[in-house]
C-alpha cells in the first residue's frame, strides 16, 4: 500500500504545471512619484535593446506633475503617452509595433532631464555615457516663471545662473538685468516648474551682478539638483517672493 501511495505523489508532483517565465513581450514603464522615469522588461532588468516585433507597454504614471511619453523616430508609428494632461494618474496600456533599426526614447515632457532610450534590432545598443567627475548647471531667469507672480510687473527683467558640481561642492556664477531695484538676495530653492518651494542653498544677500561663490551641498540636495526638482530665484523689496526665477539644469 505504500508503494502504491508513493507512486501515487511522485505523478502528481510530475503533473503541476511548470512556472510560466517571464513575457518578453511584455514591458513595463513607470513615472513618479519623485523624478524618476524607468522602463523595464517583464523580469525586471532595464530595457536598452530589444529585438523588432510587438510588445505591450503597460505605463505606471504615480504623479500628477508628470507624464510618461515614448516616441520613435519621424515615420515610425511609435509615439504613445500618458498625456498631454499631467494630472492623470493611474495605469494606460499601449501596443507598441517595434521596426527593425530604430532608436526609441522615453521622456517627461514637463521635465526634459527625466528620459531614457533603447534600440531595436540591427542598431546596436547605445553605450551608457561615461560618468563626469564635474557636472556643468545651468538656469535661465526670468519674470515669466515667477511663482507667485510678480508683485510689481517687470517682464524684462532677466538673469542667467551657471555653476559647476562636483562631488558635492558647487561652485556658481549669476548674473542679472533690469530688475525693479537692488537684488535683496538670491536662492537655490527646491520646487518643480509651476510651484514655489522652500530655500535650499542661499546663494547671496544681498546680490549684486556678476555675483560668484561655492556652496556644500548636502546628499538630498544633489539629488534635487540632478533630477530636476530645484531653481534657482532672485528677491527685490518690490518683489520679496521673487522677481527672476528659471530651473536648474544639467546642460
Amino acid at each position: 500500500m505504500r508503494a502504491l501511495v508513493t507512486v501515487a505523489a511522485a505523478a502528481a508532483v510530475l503533473l503541476l504545471p511548470a512556472a510560466s517565465p517571464a513575457d518578453p513581450t511584455q514591458l513595463v514603464g513607470s513615472v513618479g512619484p519623485g523624478f524618476v522615469i524607468t522602463l523595464q522588461n517583464a523580469d525586471g532588468s532595464a530595457v536598452t535593446h530589444l529585438a523588432p516585433g510587438t510588445y505591450q507597454l503597460v505605463v505606471h504614471d504615480l504623479s500628477d506633475e508628470h507624464d510618461f511619453h515614448l516616441f520613435g523616430p519621424p515615420g515610425s508609428g511609435i509615439d504613445v503617452t500618458t498625456g498631454p494632461d499631467l494630472t492623470f494618474v493611474g495605469d494606460k496600456t499601449f501596443t507598441l509595433v517595434l521596426p527593425d533599426g530604430v532608436k526609441v526614447d522615453y521622456v517627461c515632457d514637463a521635465h526634459a532631464v527625466m528620459h531614457g532610450t533603447f534600440t531595436v534590432g540591427t542598431v546596436a545598443p547605445t553605450a551608457p555615457a561615461a560618468p563626469s567627475a564635474t557636472i556643468h548647471l545651468r538656469a535661465a531667469l526670468n519674470a515669466r516663471q515667477e511663482v507667485p507672480k510678480q508683485v510689481v510687473k517687470n517682464p524684462a527683467a532677466t538673469g542667467t545662473f551657471t555653476g559647476t558640481l562636483s562631488g558635492t561642492k558647487l561652485t556658481w556664477s549669476l548674473s542679472f538685468r533690469k530688475l525693479t531695484g537692488p537684488a535683496t538676495a538670491a536662492h537655490i530653492h527646491l520646487g518643480r516648474p509651476g510651484k514655489a518651494g522652500p530655500v535650499a542653498v542661499p546663494l547671496c544677500g544681498p546680490c549684486t551682478s556678476v555675483a560668484r561663490g561655492s556652496a556644500t551641498l548636502t546628499a538630498a540636495q544633489v539629488k534635487a539638483v540632478l533630477g530636476g526638482g530645484t531653481y534657482v530665484n532672485v528677491h527685490t523689496a518690490k518683489n520679496p517672493a521673487g522677481e527672476i526665477r528659471g530651473p536648474l539644469l544639467k546642460t
